[in-house]
């Protein structure tokens, strides 16, 4: 009788355990939980910029989804590439997946490479150079806060100094003399704005999308006075 108790207990417990483990979906990879959790509740509790997480990995807020790395629950930051690129790189004994048999393990092999963890959107500045498109651009997690945009942090006149100081631009013509634009992101909103000279074409715009690899349902163009080359300037006198 006694044997027979401890063996249904046993059973029990083994259950048990089986359940807690499926309370998880099976992709998920556990990580062990930082030192300073408290500290980092705290800053939560006391950031005042508009976000929708925390990183437990970097200390930082997660301001909207497009901070995640595409396709995953993860911050698109140092470590939370490191963290994807580590999951995606596991073997089935370290995941905690049944190891397959042979014929299976030598399919794995052949398993697509692991991808890019890093397709987040970009905000920048651009020119239209005799149809030659020349763009700067930042990370939209490493954008700088500008009221309640993300933008990137250098203007047209600098980058343009810098980019005719290591001879890629004509050092006769000036920073504004040439079409140019800026893409930038509204935080509140969820919604990134690409503003332009007129003299830009929407093919280019269209360009300028795709390597800022800016989402196009959320992606304004707009033409922004503020941009406005001579050619514009002689057209409005005129």
């Amino acid at each position: 009788m006694e044997n027979k108790r401890k063996t249904k207990k046993h059973g029990r417990s083994s259950a048990s355990r089986e359940q807690k483990r499926r309370q998880y979906p099976k992709d998920w990879m556990a990580i062990k939980a930082p030192d300073n959790l408290d500290e980092m509740f705290e800053n939560w509790a006391n950031c005042e910029e508009p976000n929708v997480g925390w990183c437990l990995l970097c200390n930082s807020p997660i301001r909207t989804a497009a901070d995640l790395i595409g396709g995953t629950n993860t911050h698109n930051c140092d470590m939370g590439r490191a963290l994807e690129v580590e999951s995606q790189s596991m073997g089935p004994a370290e995941t905690g997946k049944k190891a397959p048999g042979r014929r299976r393990d030598r399919q794995s092999r052949s398993s697509p490479p692991v991808r890019d963890p890093s397709p987040e959107p970009h905000v920048g500045i651009f020119w239209l150079q005799n149809d030659r498109l020349i763009t700067d651009t930042t990370p939209l997690s490493q954008a700088e806060r500008y009221g309640d945009s993300l933008i990137h942090g250098k203007g047209h006149a600098d980058r343009w100094a810098e980019l005719q100081a290591a001879g890629t631009v004509p050092l006769e013509v000036e920073y504004d003399e040439v079409p140019r634009g800026r893409a930038t992101y509204d935080a509140v909103h969820d919604q990134f704005f690409v503003f332009s000279d007129r003299c830009i074409s929407k093919k280019a715009i269209r360009q300028v999308v795709r390597d800022m690899r800016l989402p196009k349902s959320k992606t304004i163009e707009a033409r922004d006075l503020h941009y406005r080359c001579p050619r514009c300037l002689a057209s409005k006198a005129l």
